[in-house]
């Protein structure tokens, strides 16, 4: 009997092991594998994927919701930076709850650029460990995360900039 709850002991550690390692975010570095669909719904309720949204080679994502002045002040410095000639894409996350209309009335309000779409069940940013916004990463048309960064410090926006210039160039 002892030996029984040893080896099911050992069975759901296993077990749980397994799940986290699958569970686990993607890290700079990682490389989404290209059968994986990380699915997005733009703002007009059309599905996608986050990987194949990436047309320039490259594309800064951002994670945000229009009621996080946090989250606008990253957004509009993401979008200053783009609009000066950085060759990137801009795809914008907007975790919002409820439908896609108050997501599109806060974008136009605020003339933001990129490519828009909308999670209200706030599954995609964890998939990158983030738990929280505003969160901004980059990736490449492979799916390789170069740069993520959670938070924002307007202390440190110089180091922020920079480490977007550089996982872009």
């Amino acid at each position: 009997m002892r030996y029984k709850w040893m080896a099911l002991s050992l069975v759901f550690v296993l077990v749980l092991s397994v799940a986290a390692f699958a569970a686990s975010p993607y890290k700079v570095g990682d490389t989404i594998p290209a059968e994986t669909k990380i699915a997005l719904t733009d703002l007009d309720g059309v599905a996608t994927d986050l990987v194949s949204e990436v047309k320039n080679g490259k594309a800064v994502v951002v994670f945000m919701n229009s009621s996080c002045s946090a989250c606008n002040m990253e957004l509009k410095l993401v979008s200053q930076m783009l609009a000066g000639g950085m060759n990137a894409d801009l795809l914008v996350i907007s975790v919002d709850m409820g439908d896609s209309a108050r997501v599109k009335v806060h974008k136009d309000r605020f003339f933001l650029r990129g490519k828009w779409f909308h999670d209200p069940d706030f599954t995609v940013a964890p998939l990158f460990g983030f738990a929280y916004t505003p969160a901004t990463l980059v990736i490449d048309s492979s799916g390789k995360v170069l740069m993520a960064k959670g938070g924002y410090d307007p202390a440190v926006q110089g180091a922020f900039v920079e480490a977007i210039e550089n996982a872009v160039k």
